[in-house]
């Protein structure tokens, strides 16, 4: 793979973004658990909570603090504060309410954008976490760009929320713009309605309607997807 900042080629993970981002994974490791206190901490493959344990990943969190510091001089301690604050709030916002039946991506992305605009706008580092959120969305564009998902993948329905979504959060707090999306049309639409959905939200009371709003939103979006992809394969074929 090739670095998304200097553009060299990458041998070895681990050394390459560690000198960029100043810190090494176990480090950053250690300071993010510590944080996390009195909640646990496993390391996995992507950074995720559950009602008692958060799933870090040493690897993702690396790759933010190593384009943070080299692109924008941000310190990896203030990146690390805003990915354990935003999770921790996770796991905050639940015993608020309770989810509705809905695709784990949709809620998960919905519940990232009430965290970021309600949640952690009450904290002192607001201003400095904001910008760590904008400056993240634009590192994953920069990897979609070299790495583009496959469509394959994104046949899996919380797989395919995920990816859409989390655009779709970031056009509704600001930090994306429209314009540096290259989607197909009826992918930037669907985009587009699910921002505008999320930013009705001015109260957790409106946080699950805005979940199954955009919950039943995805499912005809997601039909379409496939409907498209297995139409190209058969034209592919025949």
């Amino acid at each position: 793979m090739r670095c998304i900042i200097c553009y060299e080629k990458v041998e070895n993970f681990s050394s390459h973004f560690s000198e960029h981002a100043g810190v090494t994974a176990g480090e950053i490791t250690e300071y993010f658990s510590e944080l996390c206190k009195p909640y646990q901490i496993e390391i996995g493959e992507v950074t995720a909570t559950d009602l008692k344990t958060i799933r870090f990943s040493p690897e993702n969190a690396l790759i933010l603090m190593a384009y943070a510091r080299e692109i924008y001089n941000i310190g990896w301690q203030l990146c690390c504060r805003w990915l354990a604050e935003h999770e921790k709030s996770h796991i905050r916002l639940r015993k608020l309410y309770s989810p509705p039946p809905a695709n784990p991506g949709v809620i998960s992305c919905v519940e990232d954008y009430y965290i970021e605009n309600f949640m952690l706008s009450e904290l002192p580092e607001f201003p400095e976490f904001r910008e760590i959120c904008r400056v993240n969305a634009e590192m994953t564009l920069s990897i979609r760009r070299v790495a583009p998902m496959p469509d394959a993948v994104l046949l899996n329905a919380e797989m395919n929320a995920r990816h859409f979504l989390s655009l779709a959060t970031w056009l509704a707090l600001g930090v994306l713009d429209v314009s540096r999306l290259e989607l197909r049309d009826f992918e930037l639409a669907f985009v587009t309605r699910a921002s505008e959905i999320m930013r009705e939200m001015k109260r957790l009371e409106h946080l699950r309607i805005c979940i199954m709003r955009i919950n039943s939103l995805h499912q005809t979006f997601f039909r379409f997807f496939r409907y498209l992809f297995f139409r190209y394969l058969e034209d592919l074929y025949s």
